[in-house]
């Protein structure tokens, strides 16, 4: 009798526990990112509460959305800055995935991947 009362009990604590919002990257926050090749640029990621985000990386704003499940964030960015054969400055849609190492309420680390590279972002709340 005891086991189908604690196993329901057991399972809805998990749940609640599995929604919590202590893992979560909405808001603000400052990073610096260290990519491939020694380069570091100084990163703002503004993750809303709608799904929306919007990157400030060394002066280039960038927008697009995101997604977080667990340690994984998905950014979707429409329209990443690439120069063009003319000289000219275009834009692309490019998705990265990034695998938070560390987070607290104040403080995160992740591993931000586009494909084969991979950057290391420390970040601080805004």
């Amino acid at each position: 009798m005891r086991f189908t009362v604690v196993t329901p009990l057991l399972a809805s604590m998990l749940l609640v526990a599995g929604c919590s919002d202590s893992q979560s990257v909405k808001g603000g926050w400052e990073c610096t990112t260290t990519h491939p090749g020694g380069f570091v640029s100084h990163d703002v990621f503004n993750f809303s509460e709608k799904g929306t985000l919007l990157l400030l990386s060394d002066g280039l704003e960038m927008h697009g959305s995101y997604t977080q499940d667990g340690a994984t964030l998905t950014m979707h960015l429409l329209d990443v800055p690439i120069p063009d054969p003319s000289g000219h400055m275009a834009t692309q849609p490019q998705t990265l995935t990034a695998s938070i190492q560390k987070k607290s309420a104040k403080q995160m680390e992740m591993d931000v991947s586009t494909g084969s590279d991979h950057h290391l972002s420390k970040c601080r709340r805004d």
